[in-house]
């Protein structure tokens, strides 16, 4: 049915996922002329953009499904992508995309086997290609942590919680940490 934003989103991301951008985006301009607010659709357009490699349009398209949907189960996740969305073209005008998707990849494998001092050199170089990072900034809390430096921990904390005020590290994180 020509009139069913679902079936025209449906469609869209099947296109999407072949590559066929150019049927992908007049599904999506259909869907867009039925009901320009709906979740899904955000979603779609969201995805049609990562896929054409058009990142400012992608964050646009991010925080406007953020601004009519506020409430959605994964809008935590969403700003996150907002937040590396909006960072990836300087770096990758930089060449250091690559370099910043590889150390964040060894930092989270280094963690996971518990090769904590590896994992503390890998993560200040990922905050060095992106300072502003809080995920980051509490990735290298949780390592300080286990290497027993509570006070860098805490800071590192800190630095997260200065760069997103609703960012909520794992629950316990911080506990101890504050007398040091």
């Amino acid at each position: 049915d020509p009139k069913d934003v679902t079936l025209r989103v449906l469609r869209a991301r099947v296109l999407i996922q072949r590559r066929d951008q150019g049927a992908a985006l007049a599904e999506l301009e259909a869907a867009k002329k039925l009901s320009p607010d709906d979740e899904k659709l955000l979603r779609a357009w969201g995805s049609y953009y990562l896929v054409s490699e058009e990142m400012p349009k992608a964050v646009e398209a991010r925080k406007r499904l953020l601004a009519k949907h506020p409430e959605i189960p994964d809008a935590e996740t969403i700003e996150r992508e907002v937040y590396y969305l909006s960072r990836f073209p300087k770096l990758k005008e930089e060449n250091k995309l690559k370099e910043f998707f590889d150390s964040a990849g060894a930092a989270k494998v280094q963690a996971q086997a518990q090769r904590w001092d590896e994992a503390a050199a890998t993560l200040a170089k990922v905050l060095a290609l992106v300072p502003d990072d809080p995920e980051h900034w509490t990735d290298l809390g949780v390592v300080q942590r286990k290497l027993g430096k509570k006070t860098e921990a805490a800071e590192s904390f800190r630095k997260a919680l200065s760069f997103d005020k609703n960012h909520t590290p794992q629950p316990g994180l911080l506990v101890g940490l504050s007398a040091t």
